[in-house]
């Protein structure tokens, strides 16, 4: 879903951003290996491949039905695998810890047979609509990102909505 540049001159946002990498995490990710910090812009199809990856392993997408885990890794690129683990924890009613632990785990194999991916998935779509509120609720700088975040998540639930979960 990530776009192309943003130059962080937002209040909502001052982190310069490119297809859904910040510049901070792209520093990082390039200094973890030894190389220089450059302009987010400059990244590489195959950096950005390995970046996404680590979004996909870390908010434990392997381990999710297709519909769900795009979901939860779209959240990831935009909220950090922590918060996607969350959104996914508070859909199910589980202990909201942002660990994908047993309890978790148990949890979306009991909302798969019961409701079906599509189910599942779309109760992300919610859980993902009540985290974006909470956070422009409680950090007012972020209210004017709100639309995008809505439109974001909104553009995955319409496909989802002929099965709303009970």
């Amino acid at each position: 879903e990530e776009g192309g540049y943003y130059d962080g001159s937002g209040s909502h946002d001052p982190n310069p951003t490119y297809k859904g990498v910040t510049q901070k995490i792209y520093d990082g990710f390039r200094g973890r290996r030894g190389l220089e910090s450059r302009d987010v812009r400059q990244i590489t199809e195959q950096e950005l491949r390995e970046l996404y990856y680590s979004y996909w392993k870390a908010s434990s997408c392997p381990l999710l039905p297709p519909k769900t885990a795009e979901l939860i890794f779209d959240h990831a690129v935009n909220a950090g695998p922590v918060a996607a683990v969350k959104a996914l924890q508070g859909a199910l009613g589980t202990t909201i810890d942002g660990v994908y632990g047993p309890e978790t785990s148990r949890a979306v194999g009991e909302a798969v047979r019961g409701k079906g991916d599509r189910g599942l998935a779309l109760l992300v779509v919610f859980a993902r609509l009540r985290f974006y509120c909470d956070l422009a609720r409680s950090n007012r700088s972020k209210a004017p990102a709100l639309p995008g975040w809505v439109k974001r998540v909104v553009r995955y639930g319409v496909p989802l909505a002929g099965e709303c979960p009970s």
